[in-house]
């Protein structure tokens, strides 16, 4: 018979420990008071008590049963720890197993949806306890279970100064593991009288084609701002000035935005109104010309970080921690999701208490052959909120298989001081990355191999599987 856990048992088990040494300690405090208490000694009572013998032997009592109450609790928990791992290790183990009688079968990577959401959980806790968790406690399961997965890649800055106008150098030296600096433009949605201030700033970016991209240029304080078609027509020159050539008004700080092109259309959150703006976006004569426009809009809809996945033709949608996987069809004719699970909204990197690094900032997203690919920004200090001031690290992306709830199949990291805005990716599968440099926004392509993404997802698999039979092993 399999073993049933609650978390719930555990705060209640945990408040009841917790509970009893308070008391315990109080009653020791106020032992100590009557060993400090000086009786008079012509007294019956002054002179049994002077001695103090029995109190003292009482204050060692209680110390001793808090501390044994503090080491029983230590112990279930780490008793805990024990068997969500393992559980964790076993659920992995019959994912892959499943995934590899699904693959022998008919030869796809890919899972078969129930017409009813499936709420999937992970790291040994159903979705149910993960949704009713204290979010900082979420964040924390999840989160460590993201920095066990592997480093995919690390990438460097391609812009080591300030002054990027000092970078056009078309012969400079780049490396694979450089992302290419394809779109750079400036802001241009909040300028002041004296065009000195520009305060806008870029809140979500989607990859059109490798000489177009559209970007929100938004004005954080007032919540609005507009959609830009930017195209680069440069195709020899590293780091050129691009160019807008259409531009719509939008409501509300976006975060993302996603591109299908098979409607030839922009999905843009409209958090104020809690619903999904739909634009259409259509070539015109020439190349680089484009129009856009408004065409529809998704009510009682939200989401901060939002993403197409063509291969699979899915959406998915995130709103806070909540993760929602839809086909295309269910998401703009207002059906339910096929999956639900949960996501980490902060992600803290305290392992090497040196240097720690806390990804304290989620960005955009993006998806493509079942992979959600979650953007988060890095700084030195933990704190909920950052000045400009404020030293950021650099960047996270996780990789997460959607198709398993979640489930951590690698991470990128990069050096780069800036926010990263929004992600997206290419026609190749490669991550297409907006960052935010003062009052221009710059785009970067990477050169990551996603095709190997499902090798190596299903080498960490493997990986995981070795672990729980070895650990089975030396059980015995």
């Amino acid at each position: 018979m399999g073993i049933k856990y609650d978390s719930s048992k555990k705060l209640i088990f945990n408040e009841y420990i917790d509970i009893a040494v308070s008391n315990l300690k109080r009653a020791e405090t106020e032992t100590n008071c009557v060993l400090n208490f000086i009786f008079p000694t012509k007294t019956i009572i002054g002179r049994r008590f002077n001695k103090k013998t029995q109190i003292n032997t009482l204050k060692g009592n209680i110390n001793s049963a808090y501390k044994a109450l503090s080491s029983v609790k230590a112990d279930v928990q780490e008793e805990e720890k024990r068997y969500l791992k393992s559980n964790n290790e076993a659920i992995v183990m019959a994912n892959s197993l499943a995934l590899h009688k699904k693959v022998k079968s008919n030869g796809k990577n890919n899972f078969t949806s129930t017409k009813n959401t499936n709420k999937i959980g992970i790291c040994g806790y159903s979705y149910e306890e993960l949704y009713n968790m204290d979010g900082k406690e979420m964040d924390k399961i999840l989160g460590d279970n993201v920095l066990e997965s592997p480093i995919l890649q690390n990438l460097k800055n391609p812009l080591k100064v300030a002054d990027d106008e000092t970078n056009n150098d078309p012969l400079i030296i780049r490396t694979p593991d450089m992302p290419r600096l394809t779109f750079k433009v400036k802001n241009t949605f909040f300028i002041d009288k004296n065009n000195e201030n520009n305060t806008s700033v870029c809140q979500g970016g989607t990859y059109i084609n490798k000489n177009t991209v559209v970007y929100c240029d938004v004005n954080s304080d007032q919540e609005k701002g507009q959609l830009h078609v930017v195209v680069n027509r440069n195709t020899f020159y590293f780091n050129q000035e691009c160019d807008i050539v259409a531009s719509i008004d939008i409501d509300s700080h976006s975060n993302d935005i996603t591109y299908i092109e098979k409607d030839g259309i922009i999905l843009h959150p409209d958090h104020d109104n809690n619903k999904i703006d739909v634009y259409q976006l259509k070539k015109v004569k020439g190349k680089y010309e484009y129009t856009i426009e408004k065409v529809n809009e998704l009510e009682d809809k939200n989401a901060d970080a939002i993403a197409y996945d063509e291969v699979k033709d899915k959406i998915v949608a995130i709103n806070g921690r909540d993760a929602e996987v839809y086909s295309r069809d269910d998401y703009l004719s207002g059906k339910q999701p096929e999956i639900k699970f949960r996501v980490a909204d902060q992600i803290k990197d305290t392992r090497n208490k040196e240097d720690s690094t806390y990804y304290n900032y989620r960005a955009g997203a993006t998806a493509y052959n079942g992979v959600v690919y979650i953007a988060y920004n890095g700084f030195e200090e933990d704190k909920e909120y950052y000045e400009y001031e404020d030293v950021q690290k650099g960047n996270l992306i996780t990789a997460l298989d959607y198709e398993q709830g979640g489930t951590p199949i690698g991470q990128i990291k990069d050096d780069i001081p800036q926010e990263l805005e929004s992600i997206d990716h290419n026609e190749k599968g490669n991550l297409v990355l907006f960052s935010n440099y003062g009052p221009k926004t710059r785009v970067f392509e990477t050169e990551f191999d996603n095709a190997n993404i499902e090798q190596i997802a299903n080498n960490y698999r493997n990986e995981q599987i070795i672990k729980v039979k070895t650990t089975k092993k030396n059980k015995k």
